[in-house]
């Protein structure tokens, strides 16, 4: 069996951030710096937003696709009880399956 070439497998990433984060990223810096005009507290947040870059990066080598998950996860239920309360609503999904034989 031959072996799978790395880029198959590895991420897509933009400044080596996943690409929407890095999108993000590189519009902020952008504005940052030259859309306040230079501005001396625009040039330190971008310097600050820059020492970031290697944080994010390390985050996004243990888990590419960490900032997608994070932002699937805001649209949850802040809080799910261990059961279900009795004025829950009747369950809406079809029967389930039949039992597999064996």
């Amino acid at each position: 069996m031959a072996p799978v070439h790395p880029s198959l497998i590895r991420p897509i990433t933009f400044l080596g951030l996943e690409r929407p984060l890095g999108a993000l990223y590189g519009t902020l810096l952008l504005v940052l710096t030259v859309g306040v005009r230079f501005n001396r507290w625009g040039l330190l947040c971008a310097a600050l937003l820059g020492l970031l870059l290697p944080l994010l990066r390390k985050v996004t080598e243990s888990d590419p696709q960490g900032f997608a998950c994070y932002v699937r996860s805001l649209r949850y239920q802040p809080f799910y009880p261990a059961r279900a309360l009795w004025t829950a609503p009747p369950s809406t999904h079809p029967e389930p399956l039949p039992d597999l034989p064996g």
